[in-house]
């Protein structure tokens, strides 16, 4: 089996360095700065759409400002603001000695995440990451992890997707893949059952039991 895993909210919370970055930017760009509930609601979509959300009225030279500021920031700031969730590393560990394929297909930069993986020495349990950097469309199209099924050699009736909002149901849907809904977001529970998930966990140690059971 292949278990392909979002990042921000499903393994790891890196809220307060995300909300360091978006408002640097904003504040560059002579925008005030947003409310951290504000900017919790966009993590996991692409920056584009999390100005856009933020501020309804930017046009696409101000999100290309926004991307460099944000990015210039998060070099600086982001890797000691990524907090691993406890199970992560028992998780993955599980999984690995179990034989499955292990992947990451976030937004976030895979370089980022490698360095926060490298940092907790929990690397070499991922197989592959897809990163915002990797693909032309990120989530909700569905290319990262086609890419990462692709890479994987395992096909998508036997890959599985974990996420925590709409962006990754969708992605996993549009992929044909079975998704697995994680509540450590922000999203309402409502909104991830839209998606159909074969399961809903609170945390990744039901993951485990799922597998398991």
């Amino acid at each position: 089996m292949h278990y392909s895993f979002d990042f921000d909210y499903t393994l790891a919370d890196s809220s307060d360095g995300i909300i360091i970055c978006i408002n640097f930017a904003l504040k560059e760009m002579g925008y005030l700065e947003h409310s951290k509930e504000d900017i919790r609601q966009t993590i996991g979509a692409s920056l584009i759409k999390a100005l856009k959300f933020l501020e309804p009225d930017s046009n696409s030279i101000e999100a290309s400002q926004f991307i460099q500021l944000v990015q210039q920031k998060a070099d600086e700031v982001m890797l000691d603001n990524i907090i691993f969730y406890d199970s992560v590393e028992d998780t993955l560990s599980t999984l690995r000695k179990s034989g499955h394929f292990i992947s990451i297909v976030s937004t976030k930069y895979k370089y980022r995440i490698e360095a926060a993986l490298k940092r907790e020495n929990i690397l070499h349990l991922v197989d592959n990451i897809i990163g915002g950097e990797n693909v032309n469309n990120v989530k909700p199209e569905p290319e990262g992890l086609i890419k990462a099924i692709t890479e994987s050699g395992i096909s998508a009736s036997e890959t599985f997707y974990i996420g925590d909002s709409t962006a990754d149901g969708e992605c996993a849907n549009r992929a044909n893949v079975k998704f697995i809904a994680t509540t450590t977001g922000v999203t309402d529970l409502q909104l991830l059952e839209k998606w159909k998930p074969v399961k809903v966990i609170q945390s990744l140690n039901e993951l485990i039991e799922f597998i398991q059971a």
